[in-house]
């Protein structure tokens, strides 16, 4: 009898000791453009809200919670993000391309459903305050237009159904050309 409770109770602690998230090594941009080394803290169960807030903390110890308002932007591992408008509300933009093109995702919940999340795509060219939406069913006429000077990086791409994957694959191409 004793043994299934036990079971349950380690089963129980070990859920809730990993469901809230752990630091990772990272670094934060502040507003006036510096960059500081810290960690960052990632809830494997709710990554959405790396798109929404960022948890901080540097060489104190202290936790800092940051909107994406407040900082230019933020990273840890391979993960880079950095902060724009969406519908007139900041963002944390997941950057996926890093060149003369750029090219990012953003997540948000939708309007009616606040469980449920979307993820959207946005194009610019380096250093672009502005973010253009990434049109899904005419991707291959947008990219044209952002890779004039080499259009041979859209050969053989298929647009015929929107997959991320092969969007940055071409950009990639491009941006090392």
């Amino acid at each position: 009898m004793k043994k299934p409770f036990f079971i349950i109770l380690i089963y129980f602690t070990f859920n809730l000791s990993f469901s809230q998230g752990s630091f990772v090594p990272g670094y934060l941009i502040r507003l006036a453009g510096d960059t500081i080394e810290g960690e960052i803290k990632i809830n494997p169960k709710k990554m959405h809200e790396v798109y929404t807030k960022l948890i901080y903390k540097g060489d104190r110890g202290t936790q800092e919670t940051y909107k994406p308002d407040e900082v230019k932007g933020y990273g840890f591992k391979d993960n880079n993000f950095v902060t724009n408008k969406l519908n007139e509300e900041f963002f944390f933009y997941k950057v996926l391309c890093n060149g003369k093109i750029m090219f990012y995702e953003v997540m948000y919940a939708e309007a009616f459903n606040k469980d449920k999340f979307t993820s959207d795509y946005y194009i610019s060219k380096k250093g672009d305050v502005l973010f253009e939406r990434a049109k899904q069913g005419k991707i291959k006429k947008q990219l044209s237009d952002y890779m004039k000077t080499n259009p041979a990086a859209l050969d053989g791409f298929d647009d015929s159904k929107f997959d991320a994957a092969k969007v940055i694959a071409v950009i990639d191409k491009f941006n090392k050309m």
